[in-house]
């Protein structure tokens, strides 16, 4: 970007006043809201960049960095994930000097014009979460003029920090197989291409059932959402088509509600009847008897590992990388040991 384009350049491109073009880079209401919306455009394709920080004026830096938010799905935001990644994100950030600018997907800012609201402030770098594939591509086409992250998503070109999906799967089967059991069905999460923690549980689930020569497909199930109803219909098809399972490994602790629910209505006994290991380790898992059995994903550095990505990025010393952080298996009630009587062959 050029560093002598000026509110002058902008107001030519325009064909309007200079004052009228501070206004519309400064948010006042005086302005309307498709000549705002202009402006923003222009200037962003200009490469304007104006210096609000004194410090910028002197290192070229804004001390800013945004954090895209998709919010792909009704009430994303209040996932037990995303909060506590963001605020290991912020904290670590302002350890090292930057403010942050919230973006999200569902303000007046949409697609390009998010990018190039991004840009009027002149942010030094964006971590981008929960973004659909459709709304990606502006951030790509400007991925190298600005420095990205990308956290619990694979985006190709940029640096992405992820949990080890497939590595928790694999341990929730051996687990489970430790224990005595051997039809070991689960329920997966929907695919995604950039969200692959649905996808990717369930290949872990698949390797480790192959490995252990106890792969049947009719053990597994995808839901269609990440949410308790998503889990309770997969779950009931899955008990429908193989009643006899004893141990179920769900890719979501939002699958296990909708599970319990299907389980109470049936009299299913957890663990006596059917074994049970979730994902994510949300605050209700432990405080209900039994508690669950869970991953737990280590929201604190995922955080911190792409706030210390996206530095080395904004300083040049990056290069593309995809950055799994292993999980944490809590042991609590939901799992039942097999007597020697009672292990299938």
């Amino acid at each position: 970007m050029s560093d002598h384009v000026t509110i002058y350049d902008i107001a030519k491109a325009v064909g309007t006043s200079t004052a009228t073009i501070s206004k519309a880079l400064n948010g006042r209401h005086d302005v309307s809201e498709t000549l705002r919306n202009r402006v923003i455009e222009v200037a962003a394709r200009m490469g304007y960049r104006p210096n609000v920080h004194a410090r910028g004026l002197k290192m070229k830096q804004s001390w800013l960095v945004g954090i895209v938010y998709g919010e792909g799905e009704e009430n994303a935001l209040e996932h037990p994930l995303f909060l506590p990644i963001m605020n290991a994100f912020k904290t670590s950030m302002e350890e090292s000097g930057y403010e942050l600018l919230f973006l999200s997907q569902h303000s007046r800012f949409v697609g390009d014009n998010l990018l190039s609201h991004a840009s009027s402030r002149q942010v030094d770098g964006l971590l981008l979460m929960n973004i659909a594939k459709q709304a990606l591509d502006p951030f790509l086409a400007a991925s190298k003029s600005i420095p990205m992250v990308s956290c619990d998503a694979i985006v190709p070109s940029l640096t992405s920090v992820l949990t080890d999906n497939a590595d928790a799967s694999a341990k929730a089967v051996r687990y489970l197989y430790d224990a005595g059991h051997r039809k070991i069905a689960h329920i997966g999460g929907p695919s995604n291409p950039l969200a692959v923690s649905g996808d990717e549980r369930a290949a872990g689930y698949h390797k480790a059932m192959q490995d252990l020569n106890l792969r049947n497909d009719a053990w597994e199930i995808r839901a269609e959402g990440w949410t308790p109803e998503d889990g309770r219909k997969a779950f009931l098809e899955l008990i429908t088509r193989c009643p006899d399972i004893t141990a179920v490994y769900c890719a979501a602790d939002f699958y296990v509600m909708g599970l319990l629910q299907v389980c109470r209505e049936r009299h299913i006994s957890i663990p006596e009847d059917l074994s049970v290991i979730g994902f994510d380790d949300v605050q209700w898992t432990g405080f209900v008897s039994p508690g669950f059995s869970t991953f737990r994903q280590d929201k604190q550095r995922l955080g911190s590992v792409a706030a210390q990505k996206l530095l080395e990025a904004i300083h040049g010393e990056s290069e593309e990388s995809v950055i799994r952080i292993p999980a944490e298996l809590i042991v609590r009630g939901s799992c039942k040991t097999m007597h020697a009587t009672e292990v299938q062959v």
